[in-house]
């Protein structure tokens, strides 16, 4: 695993070295650098998610009553609660 870990930090490397070089091109250099960025410089969320609030479940054309685990269309905003909003 460390070995995996290893090498594939040294290819997101490469891949940083072309882009600042102009080895890579077009949307695929701005993608891998966005990932390079994303990735190495460790971005991370310091702070909660707010619940959305969202109350109500549909079917794929009307409202319906909110769907128990198992029933079709379970699984919707409006079936789990997080942080709720102040």
């Amino acid at each position: 695993m460390f070995v995996a870990s290893f090498i594939y930090k040294i290819s997101i490397m490469k891949n940083f070295t072309n882009i600042l070089f102009g080895k890579a091109q077009g949307l695929t250099s701005v993608a891998i650098l966005i990932l390079v960025l994303q990735f190495n410089l460790g971005f991370s969320q310091n702070f909660p998610i707010v619940d959305t609030d969202q109350q109500i479940a549909y079917d794929t054309l009307t409202e319906i009553a909110l769907p128990a685990q198992g029933d079709a269309f379970y699984g919707q905003d409006a079936n789990y609660s997080g942080n709720q909003p102040s």
